[in-house]
């Protein structure tokens, strides 16, 4: 009677959980249930930051894609994050691995405001050893195992200082920096444009990427304009101990269409 009661008290300790993962899988396979996570996590969210946040519409259509909809981030007076739009496709069997793996990350409409963010998340912290930078790879290493095969940034403003002005900008690319893997990043195209000012960067295309004998090397190449002057350049180089560039000749044309230097 003893051993049969026992026996009962074990099978549920194994059928409880059972039924606990069950019911879960059953309820990310269901929109409701999807939609139902997706608003506790960002009951989380609300929790644990600062100031408040507002979504106009969240939507899990499927496991693995995810779809905001005017997102806004204040605190005080002050707009912290803010977007008009962003899609999220992940690889799931990725997530099972705990590595975050992006086949398609498109964000319209992003506003950033970086001074008022790292005040509002600094309040409460240590303040840090900042007596040495530190190195690129440290850095990297503390990063999550992260790809992201292509990211798109359309009409994005950045502020990055209280006393420069908004940047404006358009981003094409993506980034590797998986630990199983050479980390890379690539920039298709950008175009950078402050706001209210002479200058832009009107196109810009990069490599970085990790390299036997040399941690990074990669490759560039630029087209901006200041006021009427439009100029050119090209770049490859290595970091290693020390960073070695080589440049193309610069390109430079008027705002009349001459070119200098001109051609042989």
């Amino acid at each position: 009677m003893v051993a049969a009661a026992r026996r009962r008290r074990w099978l549920w300790l194994l059928l409880i959980p059972a039924a606990i993962v069950l019911a879960l899988l059953f309820a990310v396979g269901l929109p409701a249930g999807r939609g139902a996570l997706l608003r506790l996590g960002l009951g989380v969210a609300e929790r644990r930051l600062p100031g408040a946040q507002q979504l106009g519409e969240a939507s899990w259509p499927r496991v693995g894609r995810l779809h905001l909809e005017n997102y806004a981030w204040t605190d005080g007076p002050d707009t912290l994050v803010a977007l008009r739009s962003l899609d999220l496709t992940v690889n799931q069997a990725a997530l099972l691995r705990r590595h975050l793996d992006a086949e398609a990350l498109t964000v319209d409409g992003l506003y950033v405001d970086l001074p008022a963010l790292s005040a509002r998340l600094a309040k409460g912290e240590a303040p840090a050893d900042s007596s040495a930078p530190a190195p690129l790879d440290s850095v990297l290493a503390a990063l999550p195992s992260l790809r992201v095969r292509a990211l798109a940034l359309t009409d994005a403003r950045l502020r990055v200082a209280p006393d420069l002005p908004l940047l404006r900008l358009d981003l094409a690319g993506g980034a590797d920096v998986a630990p199983t893997a050479p980390r890379s990043l690539r920039i298709d195209s950008l175009r950078l444009r402050p706001q209210d000012a002479p200058w832009a960067l009107e196109h810009l295309i990069a490599t970085l990427r990790e390299e036997s004998g040399a941690p990074w090397a990669g490759e560039v190449a630029l087209a901006g304009r200041f006021r009427g002057l439009h100029a050119g350049l090209a770049a490859e180089g290595a970091l290693q101990d020390s960073l070695r560039l080589r440049l193309s000749p610069v390109a430079l044309g008027l705002a009349d269409g001459e070119v200098w230097p001109p051609a042989a």
